[in-house]
């Protein structure tokens, strides 16, 4: 398996010649899902149980987009065909996909409620399983934990290891005043599937010798 920084490396190459496709549908993700429901909530000034609801309402209108965001960014990574309307392709499959990440959001919380440590471990364990559902839009969202559990194995300390690389790099944006983010947030994404593709062939290659 590649090291943090090849996988890195290899990801500005994947995105050369691609940015000006990859920028603009990060960012638009990015501000759909992080930007776009916390304005309108100051915008119309809501209560604390209006926001709540609000909330859930969002979550489950935008929530399929972040697997949507994980299918892009496996066509990139794939040299497959990747366009702005893979962002939607999770809405064909609702049910399956809303039921995973809420699952996955009361299983991490819920970790992160217990003690800092297990919430970031339980989240390494099961962090693969959005991609499993990405490329397996109808497994199970049991199935896709197990399988997500068992490509992690091994690798979670150096997953937690490229998170840091991730964080170090955020902050490091301070000083370009954030526009750096531009180009780093989509090769987070790249990266990341670059990683998963590496944990896939890992395995492969266990099962095999």
């Amino acid at each position: 398996m590649r090291s943090n920084i090849d996988l890195i490396k290899d990801s500005i190459e994947c995105l050369s010649g691609k940015w000006s496709d990859v920028i603009p549908t990060f960012f638009f993700y990015g501000i759909l899902i992080q930007v776009f429901g916390e304005f309108f909530k100051l915008f119309l000034g809501f209560g604390p149980f209006q926001r709540s609801v609000f909330d859930l309402a969002y979550f489950a209108l935008t929530g399929p987009m972040s697997i949507g965001i994980i299918i892009y960014s496996l066509a990139v990574v794939n040299n497959q065909n990747f366009s702005f309307n893979q962002l939607f392709k999770p809405y064909d499959n609702y049910l399956n996909t809303i039921g995973l990440i809420f699952v996955l959001a009361v299983i991490i919380i819920g970790g992160f409620i217990l003690f800092i440590v297990p919430g970031i471990i339980i989240s390494l364990i099961y962090s693969m399983a959005p991609y499993v559902l990405a490329e397996e839009p109808e497994i199970s969202i049991g199935d896709a934990l197990k399988k997500s559990s068992e490509l992690t194995k091994g690798y979670r300390t150096k997953l937690f290891l490229l998170g840091l690389i991730y964080a170090g790099l955020t902050i490091i944006s301070v000083f370009t005043l954030f526009i750096g983010l531009i180009w780093l947030i989509p090769l987070f994404g790249i990266t990341s599937a670059n990683f998963y593709n590496d944990l896939k062939s890992s395995k492969r290659l266990k099962k095999i010798s």
